[in-house]
């Protein structure tokens, strides 16, 4: 995962200070969100712009439980509408916190 920002600031990285190909990408074409081979995910849900996560998917525990569904006719009895709740349950957790990196880019011209 990494934030908008980070790609872009990485899609302007070029092959040597001489040369305009970007690193990223092959020549005219736009460069698909992969970094050292792993896909990349854009998402603006990163605090941090200009950062990245590598995270190792069995690294993350999760559970979830069974949705809940509940009805009252009692609720609106005035309007002749019903009320739905809805509930679901879920967690997750990292137990091996080693297997994710988090990694920054340096904003462009800093």
């Amino acid at each position: 995962m990494i934030g908008p920002q980070a790609w872009a600031a990485l899609r302007q990285f070029k092959i040597a200070d001489t040369y305009n190909q970007s690193l990223l990408g092959a020549g005219v074409n736009d460069a698909v969100p992969r970094l050292l081979g792993l896909p990349l995910v854009v998402s603006n849900a990163l605090t941090d712009s200009y950062a990245g996560l590598v995270i190792d998917k069995s690294a993350v525990v999760s559970a979830v439980g069974p949705v809940k569904v509940s009805t009252s006719e009692h609720t609106f009895f005035t309007a002749d509408s019903v009320g739905l709740k809805c509930t679901w349950r879920f967690g997750h957790t990292v137990p091996r916190p080693d297997r994710v990196g988090k990694f920054s880019v340096a904003a462009p011209g800093s």
